[in-house]
């Protein structure tokens, strides 16, 4: 039985068991067992991201140490949304760095702070996977940029010394 012909959905799985012999000795009667199966999900759809939005204004700038709060909500047509990432992308190196959301209710949530983060402008990526594994990572079309902490410049004691001749 090739499972590439179905769509995705929950298919049950039954089978029927007859005896039919004609042997009186084996079966007097014709017998007829059912035995329910089990079910099986057929699911090669990805997560579908319905929303996605952060707590600042798309493409802003933030100081170091803000805390920025991203949210998302996630759905799968077959089964369940398992896990929510997001993913934070680097302008300087392209480097990335993950977090896990966490779920409440039906929204996906991440508070980040910026303070370890270097200066730089991020591009944030949402990575879903269901139960079965299938990856949604085509979202990324949200930003923000870290700008580095204010400097403080010490400057020593500036002692004068006047000297006058008369």
């Amino acid at each position: 039985f090739n499972t590439n012909l179905l769509p995705d959905g929950i298919y049950n799985i039954s089978i029927y068991v007859q005896n039919v012999s004609t042997d009186a000795a084996f079966s007097p009667n014709i017998v007829v067992n059912y035995s329910r199966g089990f079910d099986i999900a057929i699911d090669r759809t990805p997560p579908n991201v319905t929303f996605f939005t952060l707590n600042i204004s798309n493409a802003a700038s933030v100081a170091q140490g803000t805390i920025i709060q991203f949210n998302a909500s996630l759905n799968d047509s077959t089964l369940s949304v398992h896990t929510v990432r997001f993913g934070f992308q680097s302008s300087t190196n392209s480097s990335e760095f993950n977090v896990t959301a966490l779920k409440v209710d039906y929204v996906w949530s991440v508070a980040l702070s910026t303070a370890t983060m270097s200066a730089a402008t991020y591009t944030v990526f949402v990575y879903g996977n269901d139960t079965l594994g299938n990856l949604n990572n085509t979202v990324g079309n949200l930003s923000f940029t870290v700008t580095a902490a204010a400097g403080v410049v010490n400057c020593g004691t500036i002692t004068t010394t006047t000297s006058m001749d008369q």
